[in-house]
């Protein structure tokens, strides 16, 4: 798992550091979240599952490190949507195995058809 910690505040020497370690237990333990309840979810539904453990994240961490893994190939993005935060609907992403996230990548029609891809030219925006 790469996750990231995007330096756009110019942190530097042990500050940023810690940054970096911080931005990576949030990934671990945002997985861990997709992991154990193997299902999709909205980065609401993972801040709401995070909270409940008593982690305090922001939802652009939640956010940031779904990109993050979705990058890396440990979560999907399926074509369910839910309402987030504000009521607009969001995404869903759920955690793949290598070898389904291979298989995803090899056969594109098949996960569409499956809701496991989403083609761009079929996302609207609101």
């Amino acid at each position: 798992m790469k996750a990231e910690f995007y330096n756009t505040i110019g942190l530097q020497g042990d500050l940023f550091t810690m940054a970096k370690e911080s931005a990576a237990n949030q990934a671990v333990n945002i997985l861990d979240v997709f992991k154990r309840l193997g299902e999709p979810l909205t980065p609401a539904e993972v801040l709401k599952c995070l909270e409940a453990k008593g982690f305090i994240y922001p939802i652009t961490s939640v956010r940031r490190a779904i990109t993050d893994l979705t990058a890396s190939g440990e979560l999907v993005k399926c074509s369910e949507m839910r309402p987030g935060l504000y009521g607009q609907p969001n995404h869903t992403w759920r955690a793949v195995c290598f070898n389904c996230h291979r298989m995803i990548e090899e056969n594109p029609e098949w996960a569409k058809q499956k809701g496991f891809s989403l083609s761009r030219l079929e996302i609207t925006t609101i």
